[in-house]
Formats: structure tokens, C-alpha cells, sequence
């Protein structure tokens, strides 16, 4: 329009409109232009141009299904990940950036044709309709956005689809579903000769109380001295390793095991001139505070059964008349106790008994100085249990009664002792039966369902057996075990075969957690379920901080400060007995007697605790229990378990006993084969303990006795490798992802700078055109109507104005020849 005829003398580019060349699009097309050979040309390069970035988008299409299709399967035939991950992220790269380019190709403004639409069409390789915007403002703007697009979708994408290739990897590395595990062997024991297995080390630390006397007297409170540590190298073997089904009928997998522990004298760790066996420090009898717990009122009938058994003996008829007086009645333990530590060169001091009340020469006590490796791993024959054996022998024969003295860890022999007298353990490996999308359940990983064959809490204190078989069919001695505990028994068939529970309720005695070595991945939740065998407790260890070890970020977990708070605080620690000061966990009825747990030198305890004592300096460094876990495996790479040991002395009165009663004690420790002085037995003795009096805790000592803490961090060349795989991949997906947001948040201001910018020259336009403004099709029709006169007029009017939108540098092709102008 605009045009009567088509003088030759028109240029090229704006001669009139005529059909394109497809004649089923030529009425669409009736305002294409006619283009000259150079322009019929570079449009033809344009298209073909446009074909191939559609043929990259094509291409980029197939990869990216192919390589979906490849990490899919890899995930369902559990192959090795790390190049499938790269090549799916190649082929997202690939994806993106052709469909970029290719929209951006497609979007080249043209000034060959103009008519009221923003967009034109042609074929694009006779295949599709491609359309290309007309204005350079509408390309540049469509190509940043496109670009924002892809790379927001690449930072919103990338970072939980390589995670999730990363678990799968993690996943195939720390469950343990067969003994082609690929950390089978590390997790199945870390003795020397295993490659990749950790170091644990055990250090213990001993008080020895410099005041024993001063402290029976309760003229002074006890002056502590702490020595240590002494190290050992934990060493642990998984025995008698078996797969099976969960009980629960979930299809998740188990795996169950026997797990040998011991422990192995590191002189290299240990203080300088270290030796656990001739280091004897002066502390609490053990064995004392045993025969103590059997022989008070309740605790037990071994005081019932020596009564019973003084009529059927063959002692004198005087001497079982005195010996009854005096085991009868309410003090009758106590003379019993003191024919037990009189008679026991450990269970009372040396020399003869004076009546200084400030002496304790010949008198009974409970501190003696005894070897570390004895005090910590225990002994066998201990001098006080043989007294103790020997009235059973004479006065109640047949009662089962070992002289083996348990210490605070167990140092298992040999497989044989282990299988013997551990009922086994089963956890959840993580794997189970189903669709393969689901054959990993991440939440049960190293969850325990069995802890010593049950899922409560049982703890043999009624040992019934002390021999093996070893290997040359000879039967060795031991120490004391009970029964395998079997899953069938109920409560009074465990507890016939020697088993208690520790806790007051079925919730508190239950098993629950895993054992703190591996999580469920990747863990970032502030709470993670344990349970503490030292301690027979499921609890929980609570986030406390962000640390960093050798080079790798970690997440650092401590003990819940809940767990050791007293009933008052915490009401429902009343169900674990704990009644007394906050810090402390009641550990009476494993022990047997009267013992509490607490953190290293009362850390986080009542503070009243450390002023009965002298010696005690509380580091949070030093004697802090925590857990530093990496977050993406769930793996624990550096921990310190650190608890220690009390034990309650209350105030004990030993009166004195009658002389008549006295010399047939004597005399029937005589016929026993035993000797003790007659002033022994007489004298009246008083173990005070009252240095808690003054600080508001009344009469009872709790002395610490010692601590231990269990270490473990990983190699420096395990920290390397771990750095170089998992971390380095980690690392470089959150550079990608951060540095893919921060371009597109570039790229979205610069679109919206461009639209900014063209508002503004559209305003600038208007407020100079203003509403007189001639267009396009207004002077076409004032020219038809003057039937083409006037041409320079319109001519003129035509080059001073925009076309419909006001872009100055998109101007009609206005060319003047003679009277006829052609648009």
C-alpha cells in the first residue's frame, strides 16, 4: 500500500509487496518484501543458521534424555557414578546452551519488512515456522532473559542433582551389605595389618586420694591427685558376621555380628614413664564396695545363707553360739564386714591397733593402693572376694561365688571368651527389599535393632559360669558371664539367669540410635539419636557449632545437657533414679553398689560436687564429650567420649563388738583357715566421709575414682582422599551454583535496564511527536485520497516521523523518485 505502480527505478529494498514464494502462505505473506539477491541471500544464511541452532536443541534434547536414562540405571545396577555424573552434567550444559542459542539465533531483528506485528514469519529448513522479532530492543531482551532463565534453572538444579548422585555413591560406600562392601574390612576390625583402619585410642586418667586417713577420720575432705594418662590402643573385631531379614517384616536388612574389644599398652601416648602395672595409686577398694553392696540389708542372702549355714558346720558348739550372737541382729553385716576386711591383707592397715583416735593403724578401710591395668580392666583372685569365698565354703557350701574383680572396661581375652559370653548385636544396614528407587532407607542406617540379642536394656550382674573352651579343647578361666540372653525370654526368665534391667520403665530401657561411628546422610537435623553403651543409656547428642579438621567442615554434636540433670530439673530422669545433685547418672544397679557417672572433673555438674574434694579443674576443652560428624556422609571423623566414675560413701559406724563374741570370730576364721586379730574385730570404728556436710549435700562422699576418654579422629591421608573426592565435587557444585544465580540476577537487572531504557525513549518520543504525529497508514490513506499529488508533502512528513512505535532507528524506507514515492 502506498504504491500505484513499481517504476524500475525503485531501489531494491523498498520496492512494493508481492506473494511469497510458498503459494499456500501467500495471503499471509502478501506484505513481505520483495529482497534483492544480497538480501535473498543472507536471508537464506539466517535460516540455515536458525536450522542448526534447532538441530543443537534437537541433539541437546537426545543427550539430555540419554543421560538421564544412563544415571538412571546406574542407580539400578549400582555402578560407579562419578563419570555418569559428569556426563549428565555436560549434557544439562549442552541442553541449556542450545536452547539458548537457538532462541537467540531465531530472534535476530530484520529490517527488511514492516508492518504492524512485532514478529514475522518464514520456514526455517522447510521444517517449521520459526519466528524472528522484528526490533533489535525485543531480540536483546528475549536473549537475556533466556539466558537468566537457564541459568537460574542451572543453580536451582544443579546442587540436589549432583547431591543426589553423590548419596548414591556415599550410599555404596558406607553400608556394609556384604563382605564386598567396599569398607567392609575397615569396619570389621581396625587391627594394624587392616588397611584404612582407625586408631582409636583409650586414655585413662586415675585420681589417688593423698589423705585416706584424714579423710576416714573426716578430719579433712580428699585431697585428689590425678595420673595419667595412660594410653591404650582400642582394638575391636567383628565376629561371626551374618546378613539377614529385619524381625519387623519391613524388608529393610540387617546385618549382626559379636564385636572382640581390647586393648593394647601404648607407651608412645602415655606419660612419661608410664607403667599401668607397677603405678599403684591409693583409691576406693573396689572389691571392698562390693562385698559392701552384697552384705547390707536387702542387697542380697549371702548374710542369711552364713547364718543358716553355722548350725550344720562343724565348729565347736561355743564358737557357733558366739558367732551367731554376733551376726544376728541389725548390725549383724557389719561385724560380718569386718571379719571379711580384717581377715584380707588388702582390706585393712598395717600394724597393730592402738586406742589413738587419730591413728588408724590395724583398723579396716576401703582405700588401698592397687596397679592401673588392675583398678581399670579388673583381676582375677582378688584377696578380700577370697575371704569372702572361703565363709561361703565353710558355712554355705554351694554357693556360686567367683573371685574375679570386674574394673570399669572389659579386656576380652580372645574370640573364644568373646563369643562365649556376648549375646551378639544387630543394626540396620541400611538396604531393604522393594522397588530399587527405594532400596536404600537413609533414616535406618547403623540404627541398632538388637543390643546383646534384645531390644530393651538387660545387664548380667548374676554371672553363673566362669570357664571356656579354647581352641585345644582345654577349659580356661575367665571372667564370670551369664547365659546367652535369648529374644524369648520374658522378665522372670532373665532375670533367673542372672539379667537386670538398669531403669525404672520399658521406654527408658529401650535400645534406640546407633552407636554414634555413622549417620543417616546427609545429616543436617540439631538432634541425632544414640545409644551410649558405657553408659546403658539411649539418649541423644544435640548440635552445638560449625568446626573444621584438617581441611574438612564438620558439625560438631555434644551430649544432651538434659540427659544428666537430676529428677528435679528434668522430671523425666526420675525414671533413671536420678535424685541427687544435677551432673550426675545413677549407675547403682549396674555396678551392684552404690556409683554415679559424670563428666570428667563434675564439667557442667552441681558445683557443689567439686567443693567436696580438692583437686578438680574442669576444662570444656579437655573434658567434654562430643561428636564432630561430616554432614553430606553422616561419617564421624573426630570424637572424644569422656566420662567418669564416682562412688557414694556414706558414713558408716562399725560398733564395737562384745570380747566373748570377738574370740569366737576369731576362733571360726581359724577353722576357716584365715587369721585376724581379736582387736580387729573389737575395736569400734568410724568411716566419717563428712566433708560433704559443709556444702549443703549432706553426709554422703561421692569421690571420683577416674576417667577415661575414648578418642578417635581421622589420618591425615584419609582427610586427603576424602578431600580429593567428595569435598572437591562439593565444592566445585556450590561455585556453580552460587556463580549461576549471581549471573542470572546480572542478567535479569540488565533486561530490566533495557525495558527501563526504551520506556524512557518512548516517553521522549511522544512528548516530541505529540498527537499531531503522522504514521504509517495515516499518510497512506491522506495519499490515496489526493490521489498520489502532493508527494513531496507527504514525503516530507513521512521522514520527520516513527513508525507505529516510536523507535527512531527503525524508520520506514522512504525513497523519493520523480512524483512517486515508494515505501
Amino acid at each position: 500500500p502506498g504504491c500505484r505502480r513499481l517504476p524500475s527505478r525503485c531501489p531494491a529494498a523498498s520496492l512494493g509487496m508481492t506473494p511469497s514464494d510458498d503459494r499456500k502462505d501467500a495471503e499471509a505473506d502478501q506484505h513481505a518484501p520483495l529482497l534483492g539477491e544480497s538480501e535473498q541471500k543472507a536471508a537464506r544464511a539466517a535460516r540455515r543458521f536458525r536450522c542448526s541452532a534447532g538441530l543443537a536443541l534437537l541433539f541437546g534434547f537426545s543427550f539430555a534424555v540419554s543421560g538421564g536414562a544412563a544415571v538412571f540405571w546406574s542407580a539400578r545396577l549400582e555402578t560407579q557414578a562419578t563419570e555418569i555424573s559428569a556426563l549428565a552434567g555436560g549434557v544439562v550444559g549442552v541442553l541449556l546452551l542450545a536452547a539458548a542459542w537457538s532462541v537467540v539465533s531465531c530472534s535476530v531483528a530484520t529490517r527488511s519488512g514492516k508492518d504492524s506485528s512485532r514478529l514475522a514469519a518464514s520456514k526455517c529448513c522447510g521444517l517449521c515456522r520459526c519466528y524472528r522479532l522484528r526490533r533489535d530492543s525485543d531480540a536483546l531482551l528475549l536473549g537475556l532473559c533466556t539466558f537468566a532463565v537457564a541459568l537460574l534453572v542451572l543453580g536451582l538444579l544443579v546442587r540436589p542433582a549432583v547431591l543426589e548422585v553423590l548419596n548414591r555413591q556415599i550410599d555404596r560406600e558406607t553400608i556394609i551389605d556384604s563382605k564386598e562392601a567396599p569398607s567392609f574390612a575397615a569396619w570389621q576390625a581396625n587391627t594394624p595389618d587392616v588397611d584404612g583402619g582407625q586408631r582409636v585410642y583409650y586414655r585413662v586418667y586415675v585420681f589417688s586420694v593423698a589423705n585416706p586417713e584424714e579423710v576416714l577420720l573426716g578430719t579433712q575432705k580428699p585431697q585428689l591427685v590425678q595420673t595419667g594418662p595412660y594410653v591404650y590402643d582400642q582394638i575391636f573385631q567383628r565376629l561371626d558376621v551374618k546378613w539377614r531379614d529385619a524381625l519387623d517384616g519391613s524388608g529393610r536388612q540387617v546385618i549382626t555380628f559379636t564385636e572382640q574389644t581390647y586393648y593394647v599398652p601404648n607407651e608412645e601416648e602415655s606419660m612419661p614413664g608410664a607403667d599401668d602395672l607397677l603405678d599403684q595409686p591409693t583409691q576406693a577398694n573396689l572389691a571392698v564396695e562390693a562385698v559392701r553392696g552384697m552384705l547390707e540389708p536387702g542387697a542380697s542372702t549371702l548374710h542369711e545363707a552364713v547364718i543358716s549355714g553355722i548350725g550344720n558346720s562343724s565348729l565347736p558348739e561355743d564358737v557357733k553360739e558366739g558367732l551367731e550372737n554376733a551376726l544376728n541382729g541389725t548390725h549383724g553385716w557389719e561385724v560380718l564386714f569386718k571379719m571379711i576386711l580384717c581377715s584380707s591383707p588388702e582390706g585393712h592397715y598395717e600394724g597393730p591397733v592402738n586406742d589413738d583416735p587419730r591413728s588408724r593403724s590395724g583398723e579396716i578401710t576401703p582405700f588401698w593402693p592397687r596397679g592401673v591395668r588392675d583398678l581399670w580392666f579388673g583381676y582375677f583372685r582378688d584377696p578380700t572376694l577370697e575371704v569372702l569365698k572361703t565363709i561361703l565354703d565353710a558355712l554355705a557350701p554351694g554357693t556360686p561365688f567367683f573371685t574375679y574383680m570386674p574394673g570399669i572396661a572389659y579386656n576380652y581375652s580372645s574370640a573364644e571368651d568373646t563369643l562365649a559370653r556376648s549375646s551378639g548385636t544387630a543394626a540396620y544396614t541400611g538396604k531393604r527389599k522393594g522397588d530399587f528407587l527405594h532400596q536404600v532407607s537413609r533414616s535406618s542406617i547403623n540404627q541398632y535393632e538388637l543390643y546383646e540379642n534384645s531390644s530393651s536394656i538387660w545387664v548380667c550382674v548374676g554371672t553363673s559360669q566362669n570357664s571356656i573352651v579354647s581352641q585345644n579343647g582345654s577349659a580356661v578361666e575367665v571372667a564370670p558371664y551369664c547365659p546367652h540372653f535369648q529374644r524369648t525370654w520374658n522378665k522372670s526368665s532373665a532375670t533367673d539367669a542372672g539379667y537386670v534391667q538398669p531403669w525404672a520403665t520399658d521406654a527408658a530401657n529401650s535400645v534406640t540410635g546407633t552407636d554414634g561411628s555413622l549417620f543417616k546422610h546427609p545429616i543436617r537435623s540439631s538432634r541425632a539419636g544414640v545409644y551410649i553403651d558405657d553408659i546403658y543409656r539411649s539418649g541423644q547428642v544435640v548440635y552445638t557449632s560449625d568446626k573444621s579438621f584438617r581441611g574438612i567442615d564438620l558439625r560438631r554434636y555434644a551430649i544432651d545437657p538434659a540427659l544428666l540433670q537430676n529428677a528435679e530439673e528434668n522430671p523425666a530422669n526420675a525414671e533413671y533414679f536420678q535424685f541427687g545433685p544435677t551432673g550426675l547418672q545413677n549407675f547403682s544397679r549396674i555396678l551392684g553398689f552404690d556409683g554415679q557417672l559424670s563428666k570428667p572433673h563434675f564439667l557442667d555438674a552441681d558445683p557443689r560436687l567439686r567443693m567436696m574434694v580438692s583437686g578438680l579443674l574442669p576444662i570444656r576443652s579437655d573434658h567434654d564429650t562430643y561428636l564432630d560428624v561430616e554432614p553430606y556422609t553422616g561419617l564421624a571423623m573426630r570424637v572424644a567420649e569422656r566420662l567418669q566414675l564416682n562412688f557414694d560413701f556414706e558414713p558408716i559406724h562399725f560398733k564395737r563388738v562384745p570380747e566373748i563374741e570377738a574370740i569366737a570370730v576369731v576362733a571360726a576364721l581359724d577353722a576357716f583357715g584365715l587369721s585376724a586379730s581379736r582387736e580387729c574385730i573389737v575395736k569400734d570404728t568410724m568411716w566419717n566421709f563428712t566433708a560433704g556436710v559443709d556444702v549443703g549435700l549432706g553426709s554422703t562422699l561421692i569421690l571420683p575414682y577416674g576417667w577415661v576418654s575414648e578418642d578417635f579422629e581421622i589420618s591425615q591421608e584419609s582427610a586427603d582422599d576424602f578431600k580429593a573426592s567428595l569435598k572437591f565435587t562439593v565444592d566445585v557444585t556450590e561455585q556453580v551454583r552460587w556463580w549461576s544465580l549471581a549471573m542470572a540476577l546480572l542478567l535479569a537487572i540488565l533486561a530490566l535496564g533495557v525495558c527501563g531504557t526504551r520506556v524512557l525513549v518512548n516517553k521522549e518520543i511522544s512528548a516530541v511527536s505529540g498527537p499531531q504525529r503522522m504514521t504509517r497508514w495515516s499518510w497512506s490513506s491522506d495519499l490515496r485520497q489526493s490521489g498520489g499529488r502532493d508527494t513531496a508533502g507527504a514525503y516530507s512528513a513521512l521522514k520527520a516521523g516513527d513508525d507505529e512505535d516510536g523507535d527512531e532507528d527503525e524508520r520506514d524506507s522512504v525513497v523519493q523518485t520523480g512524483s512517486e514515492v515508494c515505501v
